[in-house]
């Protein structure tokens, strides 16, 4: 009699079992590839943020203005600006930003030690009357420490701006603190001319 069974021989076992093995291990490599190169990218978007944030302060210190119905204030973990502001349009009844408009205003930099971010914030003339800010944009997130100082120019030499004096500064040094993911300490540090001031 004739019989007809269909079985996997050992030898098909062992072949199914070991493609099996390599094809885990390349999905594995490939997500544990992909963890690496994620954990590289936050690293890098950390010094990005921080040079965005210092091309934003550039931007602002270079537009600032002495005005006299806003005064500049400059402290250590905060600068407020009395600069020149865009300030989005749009049509009657439309959502739709369609333009900007510049105009005085003030821009605030402060930042945070309980949640690790500088922040900025902007108030266009109206609200700058009322000393009023916007709501604040996070610029930099896990930040250690941030530290602003204001120098003035004199006799070829650069001096201690004075704590009082609500006159922009000729130069404003900033320095900013973050720990990578390895527990390393970095710091950036840039110095700022202000072309507006006295």
């Amino acid at each position: 009699m004739k019989r007809n069974t269909r079985a996997l021989t050992l030898v098909e076992l062992l072949l199914v079992a070991g493609l099996m093995a390599a094809l885990s291990i390349a999905i594995y490599q490939s997500f544990s590839n992909g963890i690496d190169v994620w954990k590289r990218s936050q690293h890098i978007s950390t010094d990005e943020d921080v040079l965005i944030f210092f091309d934003k302060l550039n931007t602002d210190l270079t537009h600032a203005m002495n005005f006299s119905l806003f005064e500049f204030q400059g402290g250590d973990r905060s600068i407020t600006i009395p600069t020149i502001v865009n300030v989005p349009l749009s049509r009657l009844g439309s959502r739709d930003i369609e333009y900007f408009s510049q105009q005085p205003g003030l821009v605030r930099y402060s930042f945070s030690y309980s949640r690790g971010e500088i922040t900025r914030e902007v108030a266009y003339y109206g609200r700058a009357m009322k000393k009023e800010f916007g709501a604040p944009a996070v610029l930099v997130k896990n930040a250690v420490g941030v530290r602003f100082s204001y120098e003035d120019l004199t006799e070829r030499k650069l001096s201690k701006h004075g704590v009082l004096d609500h006159t922009l500064p000729d130069y404003v040094r900033v320095q900013v603190e973050f720990k990578e993911d390895s527990g390393e300490a970095r710091e950036f540090q840039r110095l700022f001319e202000v072309p507006a001031a006295d």
